[in-house]
């Protein structure tokens, strides 16, 4: 099956079958919505807040998105498989770094 992945609030969207990484189906789109890093689940970079849908997400570095926040509706993109159509929120590593300088911490 396929499904509509949305990210930001529906300024980009993309399909994405039911067995291929967000990340991947975001790239062959040719969309550029989330930040790409390791492509393998251990960086944080593709980081994305699930707003609404259903998913799956593989293996991934737990010291990116644990298991409390997984039941938040956190997953990298890159290990994050729809089982529905999807509303994304990129809340990537990058984006927080650049944050927490801003005010004077690194989070």
């Amino acid at each position: 099956m396929r499904f509509r992945v949305t990210i930001d609030e529906g300024s980009h969207s993309f399909v994405c079958d039911q067995d291929q990484a967000v990340l991947s189906a975001m790239l062959a789109s040719g969309c550029q919505s989330l930040k790409v890093g390791c492509r393998s689940g251990g960086c944080g970079v593709c980081r994305v807040q699930i707003v609404e849908g259903e998913w799956e997400a593989g293996t991934m570095s737990q010291a990116q998105v644990d298991a409390e926040a997984q039941r938040q509706g956190y997953s990298l993109a890159c290990r994050l498989y729809p089982r529905s159509d999807l509303r994304l929120r990129a809340v990537g590593r990058l984006v927080s770094a650049v944050a927490g300088k801003r005010d004077g911490a690194l989070r």
